[in-house]
């Protein structure tokens, strides 16, 4: 028996192996994107490196002082806060924490409720000082969320950035290790500073 000759559909034959092409090329570039992000730094500048003039609400101590900046509406910094609630819980006596919370001039009452400012509330000793339109963090040059400083009971700085290995990732990695080392002996290790993965402090971040 003689099948009757049939042509393929030249035009159907072709567009699909272009849509797949063309939808394999959008997923790609999509994962570079996101994946950029993800490993990209916030801006960072030159930080104050001598104790610096604490709010009027902050009365001094001769004792090492942990600064954490927060912008309550940047998702990145939960990573920086689960991650710091362990440390604190192992060295509880290591320093006194100061979460420095950016807030709006004009902010409504309950803008900074929820979310990550119940986060930093939890963790051990935390003294949560609202910042306004993040004047007192611009003084000490820290411009990113989950940006951390470590000065000594002398004054001295001895750790200056981000913990995490990038936007979001929790887990070990260098600069939390070296954080670690300076809580549990800050005048004997030297200054390290890491890239902070966060948002930036005085905008509003796309969640």
């Amino acid at each position: 028996m003689r099948w009757p000759n049939s042509r393929p559909d030249t035009a159907s034959s072709r567009f699909v192996p272009a849509v797949l092409v063309l939808w394999a090329a959008f997923l790609g570039l999509g994962w570079m994107v996101l994946a950029d992000y993800a490993n990209r730094p916030g801006p960072l500048h030159e930080v104050v490196r001598a104790q610096p003039l604490l709010p009027a609400s902050v009365s001094a101590s001769a004792t090492p002082t942990l600064i954490v900046a927060l912008h309550p509406h940047c998702p990145c910094s939960r990573a920086s806060l689960r991650m710091l609630e362990p440390l604190l819980h192992r060295y509880p006596q290591a320093a006194r924490l100061l979460v420095a919370a950016y807030e709006p001039a004009h902010a409504p009452t309950d803008w900074d409720e929820g979310g990550l400012f119940d986060a930093a509330q939890r963790l051990p000793g935390a003294m949560l000082i609202p910042d306004v339109e993040g004047a007192w963090l611009r003084e000490l040059g820290v411009l990113t969320s989950g940006h951390v400083l470590l000065y000594d009971a002398h004054g001295e700085l001895r750790f200056s950035g981000g913990i995490t290995a990038g936007r979001g990732h929790e887990g070990a990695n260098p600069a939390f290790s070296a954080l670690e080392d300076r809580l549990s002996a800050p005048t004997t290790h030297p200054l390290v500073e890491t890239p902070v993965f966060g948002c930036f402090i005085h905008t509003e971040p796309s969640v």
